[in-house]
């Protein structure tokens, strides 16, 4: 399927339309109104890569036949009839949420015919923004005279046309224009910018985005026409009625872009002045409350006083927020507590339980700035202005930034990086306030006291206020306030409250499992998977816990883990013909006791490198046997009466061999943190997962991932903090060093920093794990959330084998841990 109508497109996956079309499609399925549109899919990228970049002749069949069927539906477009030429936007929609970093192009199809017959200040601007939408896309820096020229007259807008045409395709036909766009819009996709983004998060090169060709409307018309951004819910607070901002005679880009010069009205305005299309937006916020599982953001346009929609996303509320909205969902008998539960953003309740609260700010005497809360939270930390591009200071990671404006394309470092932001331009529709709404940062907008930054760059005043930079400051993102000093936000009675109920829900309902923070959206596939552990568990007839976890970790498909089989500990012909046929396939045996005794938390006795007949009888028969490990045979060890089972581990060749130590290594798998992390621990040079217990810092690889709601699998940044032992030469430098303290390193820029092998073995290990692992058929967050809850397993360890460039020979899944350390603090 390479392109698609919207009525083809509903109910299809984002994988393939991306975010912003299965939105469209919803929103057309809903009968809401939107204007016509063609989706080209992820499947019509790939197409687009490989034939070279370029939409080829076949796709360029295809697009112009979608064109004509586009005409018919967009007769009913305000001041068109069948017969009149119309424009589109061409528009990106990823798949994995990003932003502002991905271009689209308004206004295409722009001709002399379709110019003489608009005004011509109108259709200036029209042409100015096509032209300037086209070159942002294609990475152009044209002279901004051919971009912004305004003709008076018709002679003069051939002029205009004529000059424009220079940089972009304006004059041509409408298939050429829009073809020309959807390579511009594919082509965004590899930018650096956009390359770092999937890059930290491992998303395996190239990831494919769709593109919507969409008819035109205008809120740039003189009259009754403007843009503007609606949320279904407060934000802020996660409570109701919708709320949103506009702009009056106005395109999309001015609305959600950082450097608009205007202030945006409060769609409350509307009500007095457009009380028609205030109520129509109100009608649309019901119908998304009631079809949408979460708070949605929607992009309007008013053209002649009608609305149109142009996209949807999910807002990423804040814990509080998110709690609210749960608990006046099911106030309103809208959800039962149960889907409360599975609608609520994970990390809610992990958050707000260890949030530390004391009292808020009564007083406005250290009150420096009051502006528009755009992005929720509190933060602390020195005021910074925001660097120029010169300078090459490091900024301290708790760092309040001020800036005129923040780009997402231009100031994702200083985002990620800094703990809290003001901006005096902005607004909380603008990408800028989505991205750090998503990464869970303070920010406030349009601050309304005057701001005067000495021209040394040492102090800034507030009004009659004058704060030196380096100076302890603190954002208030919820309430939209900068305060001198420290603060912290309080929570009030009702919030506890909310929180008290949410906990029980949670209890009932849903887990407490720290991998919960994970657990995404796949509840057929969570069912399962709990259904079989709980199998496992229920009909077991082991009588030792290790039996027993061995039995769970069958669950995970045979090519990622070690093959394990538990037998009586008696039964020594079933255990020497399992150990047989485990040689005869290829493997070394390595078996280990389970004992009904204390837990001995890894120090049971084991072997490993068994690899022929002889050495399994004399491992069997032997009284004085001595194998590898110091812990005898077969005889020793059921002598000990606590021993009631045998695990016969089928290891890989070459598992335990001393010379062949440096190509292996082990790892850690677990949740950890508040909020909760991803945490991948690995060591090389060692097959031993006990040497794990005792390293230092500086021999581990710790990778971390964070969680991020607005992905389909909710996996966000990936954070590699590579121990000394690793790097090249003497370990890293200062800047290095902190550098990568706070996370800012990815793998790319680890290289020629950090031994190669090492590198690519710990980046290999990760993007298995968050790219196969993570989804079916092993789906890892399901499964540790199944595990912890039905029987405390919180922790998996691996093992594996790379070769001298570090690819990966294996990697498999060996044990996991919890349960006994459960039962050893219960038995202490």
């Amino acid at each position: 399927m390479l392109i698609l109508g919207l009525a083809e497109a509903a109910g299809l996956p984002s994988e393939l339309l991306g975010g912003k079309g299965a939105g469209l499609a919803k929103l057309a399925r809903l009968g809401l109104p939107v204007p016509p549109a063609i989706i080209l899919t992820t499947a019509a990228y790939q197409r687009w890569f490989e034939a070279g970049f370029r939409v080829d002749d076949g796709l360029r069949g295809m697009v112009e036949l979608q064109l004509e069927q586009l005409r018919p539906q967009a007769a009913g477009m305000p001041g068109l009839s069948a017969f009149d030429p119309f424009l589109v936007s061409v528009r990106s929609s990823p798949i994995v949420s990003m932003p502002g970093m991905l271009n689209s192009v308004l206004n295409a199809g722009v001709s002399q015919d379709w110019l003489e017959a608009q005004p011509a200040s109108f259709g200036s601007e029209i042409l100015a923004e096509f032209t300037r939408s086209y070159l942002m896309a294609t990475g152009a820096r044209p002279d901004r005279s051919a971009v912004t020229s305004i003709p008076a007259t018709d002679a003069e807008s051939k002029a205009d046309l004529r000059a424009a045409s220079q940089h972009a395709p304006v004059g041509a036909p409408l298939l050429d224009q829009v073809t020309a766009c959807i390579d511009a819009v594919f082509l965004s996709n590899m930018r650096r910018n956009v390359a770092e983004f999937t890059d930290r998060r491992l998303l395996g090169g190239q990831v494919p985005i769709a593109c919507i060709v969409q008819v035109m409307v205008y809120g740039n018309r003189p009259e009754g026409s403007a843009s503007g951004v609606l949320w279904s819910r407060n934000i802020q607070s996660g409570e109701g009625p919708c709320e949103g901002t506009y702009l009056v005679n106005a395109q999309g880009p001015e609305v959600v872009g950082s450097a608009s010069v205007r202030e945006p009205r409060s769609l409350l305005e509307m009500r007095t002045d457009w009380p028609d299309v205030f109520e129509d937006l109100c009608r649309i916020s019901n119908i998304l409350e009631a079809e949408f599982p979460h708070v949605q953001e929607v992009e309007f346009t008013v053209d002649g006083r009608r609305v149109w929609l142009l996209q949807t996303r999910d807002v990423s509320l804040s814990p509080p927020a998110s709690v609210r909205y749960a608990c006046s969902k099911v106030d309103a008998g809208m959800w039962t507590p149960a889907e409360a539960v599975l609608h609520t953003r994970a990390d809610a309740l992990p958050r707000l339980t260890n949030r530390a609260a004391s009292a808020a700010p009564d007083s406005s005497a250290d009150l420096l700035a009051r502006g528009v809360p755009a992005s929720a939270g509190i933060a602390t930390g020195p005021l910074v202005l925001k660097p120029d591009e010169t300078d090459g200071s490091l900024l301290p990671d708790n760092a309040i930034l001020l800036a005129e404006s923040l780009s997402p394309q231009d100031d994702f470092g200083l985002m990620k990086s800094c703990a809290g932001f003001i901006t005096i331009r902005g607004g909380p529709g603008t990408h800028t306030a989505a991205l750090l709404r998503k990464l869970g940062k303070p920010y406030v907008v349009s601050l309304d006291r005057e701001i005067q930054p000495a021209r040394s760059g040492a102090s800034v005043r507030f009004g009659v206020n004058t704060v030196e930079a380096g100076d302890t400051v603190t954002v208030l993102g919820s309430r939209g306030e900068l305060f001198r000093g420290e603060l912290r936000e309080s929570e009030d009675a009702g919030t506890r409250e909310q929180v008290e109920r949410f906990a029980q829900w949670t209890a009932s309902h849903g887990s407490l499992s720290s991998w919960q923070v994970f657990n995404y959206p796949g509840r057929h596939t969570d069912h399962n998977i709990r259904s079989a552990v709980e199998s496992v568990v229920r009909r077991n007839t082991w009588k030792s816990e290790k039996a027993v976890v061995t039995e769970l970790l069958s669950l995970v498909p045979a090519q990622w883990r070690i093959r394990q089989e538990v037998f009586p500990a008696g039964d020594r012909d079933a255990i020497r013909n399992a150990m047989l046929s485990g040689i005869e396939a290829g493997f070394w045996i390595g078996p280990k006791v389970c004992r009904t005794a204390d837990p001995h938390l890894g120090n049971g006795p084991w072997q490993t490198g068994i690899k022929t007949a002889e050495e399994v009888d004399s491992f069997l028969q032997d009284p004085a046997y001595s194998g590898r490990s110091p812990h005898g045979g077969y005889l020793s060890w059921v002598s000990d009466t606590a021993v009631t089972e045998l695990i016969v581990v089928f290891d890989p060749q070459g598992k335990g061999e001393p010379e062949l130590d440096a190509e292996h290594f082990v790892c850690t798998l677990s949740c950890a943190g508040s909020p909760a992390q991803l945490q991948i621990v690995l060591m090389l040079g060692t097959s031993r997962l006990r040497s794990l217990e005792s390293a230092s810092p500086h021999e581990v690889i710790l990778v971390t991932v964070e969680p991020d709601y607005q992905h389909s699998h909710y996996l966000g940044q990936v954070r590699p903090f590579v121990g000394r032992d690793y790097w090249i030469g003497p370990g890293p430098g200062r800047f290095a060093e902190v550098a990568m303290s706070r996370g800012e390193l990815s793998f790319n820029r680890l290289h020629g920093l950090v031994d190669e092998r090492s590198l690519v073995m710990a980046e290999e290990v990760t993007g298995l794990i968050v790219r196969e692992f993570w989804k079916p058929p092993f789906d890892l967050p399901h499964y540790m959330v199944a595990l912890d809850d039905e029987f405390g397993l919180e922790i998996l360890e691996f093992q594996g084998r790379a070769d001298s460039r570090g690819r990966l020979a294996f990697f498999k899944l060996f044990d996991a841990k919890g349960h006994e350390e459960q039962l050893f603090i219960d038995r202490a």
